[in-house]
């Protein structure tokens, strides 16, 4: 019994990781994404 709950301490504390790195990744591709906008927006003012 301990043993199955050790395992699932781990997943949930795994799972949590992959979750905040996925948020993670996705947050600086949309940030990424913004700072290109405003730079084609400047090229072109130019």
């Amino acid at each position: 019994m301990k043993k199955i709950k050790i395992v699932l301490v781990i997943l949930l504390i795994f799972s949590i990781y992959v979750i905040f790195k996925v948020e993670d990744n996705n947050r600086n591709y949309y940030i990424n994404q913004k700072i290109n906008k405003i730079y084609e927006l400047k090229d072109k003012n130019i």
